[in-house]
């Protein structure tokens, strides 16, 4: 039996990138087929399977064994032996057939090497196997994945002149969703018109995904229409699609069609999340819009949806940013009765105005009600805030506390933290203590 390079030395999964990086430059073409059983037997180690028999120095490996083993090397992304076994295979007079290259193509989009998955495609068909939807889809998400989205359209032109293979709805999906992620929404609409002509019904994500690019283009009123014509057609309405129109809205400065839209979604059959809620209270809060508030928590009360920690933190800073201590501790208080547990921005932002009202040491006695609740100090939001606090009322000494402390809990102080010290000494007059 023909000694495996790997005896010994190998089993498993390869993790570290070093050690992927010694196996290949340790293995050459002839011992990694040599890993790999006959199409008879049972798979290697490699393939992380039992090991029954190997090949020997005489056998001759059949393409189930190349498949198998270019399947194996994708999935370690040893992408830098492929070619080498390719060589090896036509060395030894086989003809790779379509799933082979299939696997080849992926194996060189995976690794970034676009260029050699369009050199295996033309080899591919010089060799007389013609292209599939599936090849040109493999191709497609390659070049979408990269960010070259006129590539892959650029690929829907080569599919048309191929004659006999037409795009499938996938593959069709995949450019929309490239026109639209360039913005090129126009386009986008002519893959459907060519999707209807050739047969093929646009589905539920053909239209979502072109109504959300009008919202992400300042356009939700257009968004809008899209969702109603897949109403009328009886197509299916994604909750997340909505969301998006809302949000645009939102972007654009139109609270009152994003809530008009909030009632439209009843008649779509939808039900608005936390989310949507979230958003357009906090957008509502940016405009000074209180009645608007109240009626999206009315909404809430309606569609039966709870206020989360995000809804109260949100209502929260505004009041926060207004510098009203009391009502920002009331909307805590609030959540707090309402069974929400508060998180560490919460707490962050109570303590910020408690900080504006020249209170620090109320915000300090926030500290030890989150270590009770399991909140962890994770960063210096809060400290800075505290340290910021003590300096502007000159009262150093807890200043300096609150410093030591952050430093106790692991948190390295940074420029911040000791400009702030520093201002706060030479203010306070003792600039020794500055210096």
């Amino acid at each position: 039996m023909g000694k495996s390079v790997s005896e010994g030395a190998y089993s498993g999964t390869i993790k570290s990138p070093g050690a992927k990086k010694k196996l290949v430059e340790k293995v050459n073409p002839d011992d990694l087929i040599r890993l790999y059983p006959t199409p008879e037997s049972t798979r290697c180690k490699f393939c992380m399977r039992k090991e029954t028999s190997c090949l020997t120095e005489g056998d001759r490996p059949s393409l189930v064994t190349y498949k198998v083993l270019i399947k194996a090397l994708i999935n370690q992304k040893l992408f830098n032996i492929i070619h080498p076994i390719i060589s090896k295979l036509k060395v030894n007079g086989m003809k790779p057939d379509l799933i082979f290259y299939h696997a080849v193509i992926k194996a060189f989009s995976e690794s970034g090497n676009m260029d050699k998955a369009m050199k295996t495609f033309r080899e591919m068909k010089e060799s007389g196997i013609e292209p599939t939807t599936t090849t040109f889809r493999l191709l497609s998400l390659c070049y979408i994945n990269e960010g070259k989205n006129e590539e892959s359209v650029n690929l829907l032109e080569l599919m048309s002149k191929e004659g006999h293979v037409e795009p499938d709805l996938r593959t069709c999906n995949l450019l929309i969703t490239a026109f639209c992620s360039m913005n090129n929404i126009t386009e986008a609409w002519n893959v459907v018109d060519k999707m209807v002509i050739s047969g093929l019904k646009p589905d539920a994500f053909t239209y979502n995904t072109i109504a959300a690019a009008y919202a992400r283009n300042r356009d939700a009123k257009r968004g809008e229409e899209v969702i109603f014509k897949m109403r009328d057609n009886n197509v299916e309405t994604y909750q997340v699609t909505c969301g998006s129109i809302i949000k645009g809205y939102c972007t654009e400065g139109k609270m009152k069609n994003a809530l008009s839209f909030v009632y439209k979604m009843k008649d779509l059959g939808l039900q608005p999340n936390q989310i949507i809620f979230n958003s357009l209270i906090k957008r509502l809060l940016d405009v000074n819009d209180s009645d608007g508030i109240d009626e999206v928590i009315k909404l809430m009360e309606e569609y039966r949806v709870k206020p989360d920690v995000i809804t109260f933190s949100t209502i929260m800073n505004s009041w926060s940013n207004a510098g009203d201590m009391d009502k920002c501790r009331a909307i805590f208080d609030d959540m707090v009765n309402a069974g929400i547990k508060p998180d560490y921005r919460a707490y962050c932002i109570l303590a910020k105005v408690y900080m504006r009202a020249g209170k620090p040491d109320k915000a300090q006695e926030l500290l030890a009600p989150m270590i009770k609740l399991g909140i962890q100090l994770k960063n210096k939001v809060i400290f800075t805030t505290l340290i910021t606090g003590w300096c502007l009322t000159g009262r150093m000494d807890n200043a300096l506390y609150v410093f030591k402390k952050m430093g106790q809990d692991g948190l390295p102080p940074e420029l911040q933290n000791f400009e702030l010290l520093i201002w706060g000494f030479g203010e306070a007059q003792p600039p020794w203590r500055a210096e």
